[in-house]
């Protein structure tokens, strides 16, 4: 694991053939206050000219085609297991192309985790359904913790990692599921499997 104070985060962002909200997504994540180490996208077989775009405008992300639509979860799978053989991340955290966070979004996350001696996922409630329309106002979060499944270590080199994607997950969703709350909610139990 990297230092405490400052974990190395992959950003993995799922897309397929949005290039323009994908954009904005992206800009959204440079803007970061608490930037991540490493961006990845993961193309689900676009034709719009997403490649084409992130080699022009954001020369710094990773990219990864697949040769067919396989879908967000698998696009997420494949994010992940690329930035975890890349090496060097304690934290993965998750986007669809619309997501575009706020400016505090990953700030919040680390918060959240910094506090917590293990967690499985910490997501983020509010935001707004955009099915691939561009708006104004970018999603602010509020953290939640989820209650974690199995162990998960925040260290890839811990001996109690729990399989590929070793580093804990931050997850950013686009749309609200379910009731938004005012501050992070936790939960202290774990059931492992």
């Amino acid at each position: 694991m990297h230092d405490v104070a400052r974990p190395e985060v992959a950003a993995v962002v799922v897309t397929r053939n949005r290039s323009g909200v994908l954009r904005e997504t992206l800009l959204a994540i440079r803007d970061q206050r608490s930037a991540p180490a490493s961006v990845l996208v993961v193309d689900n077989d676009s034709r719009d000219g997403t490649a084409a775009m992130l080699r022009e405008q954001f020369p710094e992300v990773g990219y990864h085609r697949l040769p067919e639509n396989l879908g967000f979860g698998a696009g997420l799978a494949v994010g992940m297991a690329e930035a975890a053989a890349r090496g060097g991340c304690d934290y993965f955290w998750l986007l669809d192309d619309d997501s575009r966070p706020a400016p505090i979004t990953l700030e919040r996350c680390l918060g959240e985790a910094g506090t917590m001696p293990r967690f499985g996922i910490i997501g983020l409630s509010g935001g707004t359904i955009r099915w691939g329309v561009s708006t104004s106002t970018p999603n602010v979060p509020t953290p939640t913790v989820a209650r974690p499944i199995r162990r998960c270590s925040t260290s890839a080199t811990s001996s109690t990692s729990t399989g590929p994607w070793s580093p804990a997950t931050l997850s950013t969703s686009s749309a609200t599921h379910g009731p938004t709350t005012s501050g992070c909610s936790r939960t202290s139990s774990t059931r492992t499997g």
